[in-house]
């Protein structure tokens, strides 16, 4: 689909191109700024889950306004299996402490049904409706004043930041650094075994 260049979008939809949004430990995970950029952009942002969205990008599809799923799409953190831990748990806002920890823990994927009775994703739909469907959403959007739009995310990331969101979610890199910077047996950023002194 070919957009007038004089009409300006008033949101942003990220669409999985293929079965796979993401599989497994990825370098998305990490680069706060880019996993927030959906949370801090001016626009609404639509995420649009069709197959795996596993590590960065199942935390990036949280940061996203609106989340539409596959029914076959499925979910996962499992970055504790790299001996490792992302800066930005969103989880634990979206979802609650007590079955984010569980998930965090021990890396366990769930589908998409399960994820939408979470609170992780906004709709589960067949495949073959995902693409309408989201786009749905955003023609909803488009109707509506772009300044009303506006004030009503701000009102939210107010109170979101009011809570310490932002805060919390920049204080998770001072967390992990030194779980990134360490060179463990069994860590991602593992090297020789340093001989035991003598």
């Amino acid at each position: 689909m070919r957009l007038d260049p004089l009409i300006k979008p008033k949101s942003v939809a990220i669409l999985g191109a293929s079965a796979s949004v993401s599989v497994g430990h990825d370098s998305l995970d990490g680069d706060l700024n880019f996993e927030m950029a959906p949370w801090d952009m001016r626009k609404p942002v639509i995420a649009s889950i069709q197959g795996h969205a596993l590590g960065g990008r199942c935390k990036l599809t949280m940061f996203c306004y609106i989340t539409v799923a596959a029914d076959k799409a499925l979910f996962s953190k499992p970055k504790i299996h790299f001996s490792s831990a992302g800066p930005a748990i969103i989880m634990l806002w979206m979802i609650g402490y007590k079955k984010a920890r569980e998930l965090l823990y021990f890396g366990d994927m769930i589908d998409a049904e399960e994820a939408e009775r979470l609170g992780m994703v906004n709709h589960v739909v067949p495949l073959d409706e995902l693409q309408e469907r989201t786009t749905k959403f955003a023609i909803r959007v488009a109707f509506i004043s772009p300044e009303a739009l506006g004030k009503m995310k701000l009102a939210i990331n107010c109170t979101t930041d009011s809570a310490g969101f932002h805060n919390t979610m920049e204080a998770g890199l001072d967390i992990v650094a030194r779980l990134y910077a360490e060179k463990t047996e069994h860590g991602e950023n593992s090297t020789k075994s340093k001989k035991p002194k003598a």
